[in-house]
């Protein structure tokens, strides 16, 4: 399977998500494919799949637009066989009507064949959830990765906040009270976004905060600086004397005895 696919994991297996957009998917074998989507609403999209056929080497690096690989010593560079077949490409969203019709569906539900260029598409609900709404609170709370579930996903950042990541430190700082933040991408897993509640001007905690920080910091300075004059003292001091050589033992070596010739 091509890499950096949009899959949805099903049982053991992982199949293209037809929920997202995707130039390329597959390969696929056989005379129907299957894809599926997760987690979708009447405002979201899924995607026309548009089969390729690929049977030549050529032509599979040509729809992937990847160079073929240096031959070795002059032979030719062998072909995985398994990259040949049919592709789709997911790009093209359905009509919206057939996304919408998709909720008219009991769970277990089977569709009406919707046809497209080259065969039919037909969508089996596994599983619905009835439409609930729900406040920006329980949201917040029920996809934060807050340690605690009574915080919710509430943090409190500063400019030079080495914690948090710089892009969620940077959308923090672009906001006003009460707007959000654009989606932010953490990592292939993982997407937050933000809402300005208060920001507080910077100002200067009082010492009576700070005091145990200080001596904190004071007193492991101090550490090291008693640990280093200590080493140094030591090595200052320290008196090394070889007492045997490598020629005391040269005599104790038993001697070789001269090899037989045959």
């Amino acid at each position: 399977q091509l890499s950096n696919i949009p899959v949805v994991y099903v049982g053991a297996k992982n199949v293209p998500d037809i929920g997202q957009s995707c130039p390329l998917a597959g390969p696929f074998r056989g005379d129907f494919y299957s894809f599926a989507f997760s987690d979708i609403s009447a405002e979201d999209r899924l995607y026309r799949p548009e089969p390729i056929t690929i049977a030549t080497p050529e032509q599979f690096y040509e729809l992937t637009k990847t160079p073929p690989p240096q031959p070795e010593s002059g032979a030719a560079s062998a072909f995985d066989t398994l990259k040949l077949g049919t592709y789709v490409r997911l790009t093209n969203p359905l009509p919206q009507g057939f996304v919408k019709g998709l909720f008219q569906l009991d769970s277990t539900a089977t569709s009406q064949p919707y046809r497209l260029a080259d065969g039919w598409l037909i969508v089996r609900v596994t599983k619905r959830d009835t439409s609930q709404k729900l406040s920006f609170a329980d949201m917040i709370r029920r996809f934060s990765t807050s340690g605690s579930k009574w915080a919710g996903g509430e943090i409190r950042l500063t400019r030079d906040d080495k914690a948090r990541d710089k892009k969620v430190v940077d959308a923090a700082y672009s906001l006003t009270p009460g707007s959000f933040s654009s989606v932010i991408r953490l990592n292939d897993s993982t997407y937050t976004f933000i809402k300005m509640e208060k920001k507080e001007p910077a100002y200067t905690r009082p010492f009576s905060e700070v005091r145990g920080k200080i001596e904190n910091k004071l007193r492991r300075e101090r550490e090291k600086e008693l640990y280093d004059a200590l080493i140094q003292e030591l090595r200052s001091r320290a008196k090394i004397e070889i007492v045997m050589k490598e020629s005391d033992f040269e005599s104790e070596l038993p001697e070789q005895q001269p090899k037989e010739e045959k």
